[in-house]
């Protein structure tokens, strides 16, 4: 296949939370682009209860021409992100494209009401959401710097009104964590979308829209939402596929992109 028809060809993506929902649809799209591509979630095994694990996206990949690198890596955990990180060059000598894309939702991910949140489950999602991004970059950029990369950063409710509000904490609301880490992933991504334009690494944020992916529907009907206002994955999947493709990634870095309005823009679909 041409060049034109595989732009990634030669390049080497890593993704988080890859077991399912955009980070599985992300590494099997990058793999029909051409990219080898390494992935990771909390575990490498496959599951009996009818969701998607690592080895389904690993498969995915590899039945596109790519080559795939399955890692069990929890992003609360410094060490499994190292090891990641060492496993991705060690075994491809190089990475190009890197997406935060794992996050936490604790506890119950649609109920989590302030008085009974617990300390630990504030740390636990400020450390995936926002310092295990921080830390991947921290292990990956320094192997891009001068010869250039694409750090994407996945967002979501991190705007007010973002799913929209109707429900008071607790009765269909994802708590205080989860949004502020992503507002605090968006002012990372702006911040260091300038420090790093120095040295050809590229940092944006991608907010999806409002996506069904595996769990959704039985998460969105738990907290109170009406499930026919979550669209498809193709729009953020089109929007990524747009980014890591793009010609002149520097004119938008440190920026946060919303799959929606890019899909619309650049008529991706």
């Amino acid at each position: 296949m041409s060049d034109r028809n595989q732009p990634l060809r030669g390049k080497v993506a890593v993704i988080t939370g890859a077991s399912s929902g955009i980070g599985k649809a992300a590494a099997i799209s990058w793999a029909a682009l051409g990219a080898d591509v390494v992935v990771s979630a909390r575990s490498d095994a496959a599951r009996a209860d009818g969701y998607p694990s690592l080895v389904d996206t690993k498969a995915g990949v590899e039945q596109q021409g790519g080559r795939c690198l399955a890692i069990r890596a929890d992003m609360a955990v410094e060490a499994d992100i190292n090891r990641l990180a060492a496993a991705a060059l060690g075994t491809f000598g190089q990475v190009d494209i890197v997406l935060n894309n794992a996050a936490a939702l604790e506890p119950e991910p649609m109920n989590a009401n302030f008085f009974e949140m617990t300390s630990d489950e504030w740390r636990y999602q400020i450390d995936v959401n926002l310092t295990g991004p921080w830390l991947m970059m921290k292990a990956l950029a320094p192997s891009m710097r001068d010869r250039g990369g694409l750090i994407i950063n996945m967002t979501s409710g991190s705007l007010p009104g973002d799913p929209p509000q109707k429900h008071l904490p607790g009765q269909g609301y994802p708590g205080a964590a989860y949004p502020v880490s992503k507002a605090a992933i968006n002012r990372m991504t702006e911040v260091l979308g300038k420090e790093l334009r120095s040295v050809g690494i590229f940092v944006v944020s991608l907010h999806p829209g409002r996506v069904l992916v595996e769990r959704s529907p039985i998460r969105l009907r738990n907290g109170g939402y009406d499930v026919s206002q979550w669209g498809s994955i193709d729009k953020p999947i089109a929007a990524l596929e747009w980014l890591v493709t793009h010609e002149d990634p520097m004119s938008f870095s440190g920026t946060v992109q919303f799959a929606p309005q890019l899909v619309e823009q650049q008529a991706l679909l």
